[in-house]
């Protein structure tokens, strides 16, 4: 199984433009006086890195997941069953 992480990084390596455009949607959001970005990356990637509890989708913010969907090709079934998918290989990325 995959992680958040590794979709995350996964898209960094593949598509630049997209991992930016990700960022960008999460940065111009506000949640608690601050940024989405801020909160993904210290409140799921560093929650998710230390392994203490497993990442639960079905209750993340609706502005956090759909990320998910949007940039990572996690399905809206994916999300509602609380499951990372495996990371798809590239081939099969450039014909979905």
């Amino acid at each position: 199984m995959s992680t958040l992480q590794e979709h995350y990084d996964a898209l960094r390596q593949r598509d630049q433009e997209q991992w930016l455009a990700m960022h960008g949607q999460l940065a111009i959001r506000l949640h608690m006086k601050s940024d989405c970005l801020t909160y993904f990356r210290r409140s799921i990637l560093e929650k998710e890195a230390k392994q203490e509890d497993k990442i639960d989708l079905s209750v993340l913010p609706y502005w956090i997941v759909k990320q998910f969907v949007d940039f990572f090709g996690f399905s809206w079934e994916d999300i509602d069953n609380n499951t990372i998918p495996a990371l798809k290989p590239e081939k099969q990325l450039a014909t979905a």
